[in-house]
């Protein structure tokens, strides 16, 4: 278990090493040999240390990744030369070689109202532009006759819930129905109705669902 660990250290070290001396340049990947280190990996692991490798066996894969992309990239341009080298051996005409090099530029996309002229005379006569302060006017009070539909209570709400308790009082128990039957009022009704409900809350009355009863 320990020689395991310590090889385990060694690789660790190696692969430490290793993207060291990639970040500071000091080394070419495509001339590095990875295959040593995954070998090294596959005989030091087992299912008692899969755990402690899944780190390393993760920074070998990223390294061998950035390989694939370096390989990628080296690939690409011995293509790119390739294919100038054997267009240069056309002799082509002068002419020729001036189109290719300016096919390789892209014009940029200007919108001359938009160009720095526009906006540097924008932003001097935004500079310039004065606005008239912001006036609040306060809203006068005013009194009205009209009724409104939420009107302020003279009682309190407790008041008005103790004063509904003791009109119902005197029936109980009796049926929900001989409670809220003589109500022509509809407003009254709901507002009857919600003291009914916070005394039930509260635990002053108490309701049998299936018989609709309403007791003390």
């Amino acid at each position: 278990m320990e020689k395991s660990k310590e090889n385990l250290d060694i690789i660790r070290e190696e692969i430490g090493k290793i993207k060291e001396a990639i970040l500071a340049g000091e080394i070419n990947l495509l001339e590095t040999e990875l295959v040593p280190i995954f070998n090294k990996l596959r005989k030091t692991v087992n299912v008692n240390n899969i755990g402690q490798h899944s780190k390393s066996y993760k920074e070998s894969c990223e390294i061998l990744d950035q390989k694939f992309k370096e390989f990628k990239k080296l690939l690409y341009s011995t293509s790119s030369e390739a294919i100038f080298r054997n267009f240069l051996e056309l002799n082509p005409k002068d002419k020729e070689i001036a189109e290719l090099i300016n096919s390789c530029w892209y014009n940029p996309f200007i919108i001359r109202n938009l160009s720095f002229v526009y906006l540097e005379d924008s932003a001097k006569l935004l500079a310039q532009t004065t606005y008239s302060p912001i006036t609040i006017k306060h809203v006068e009070k005013t009194t009205t006759d009209d009724d409104f539909l939420l009107e302020i209570p003279e009682q309190k709400f407790t008041e008005k819930m103790t004063d509904f308790y003791e009109k119902i009082s005197e029936k109980l128990p009796c049926s929900y129905d001989d409670i809220f039957a003589d109500y022509n009022d509809q407003l009254r009704l709901f507002e009857d109705f919600v003291y009914f409900l916070h005394l039930l809350q509260l635990g002053k009355i108490k309701y049998q669902k299936e018989t609709r009863t309403i007791y003390k």
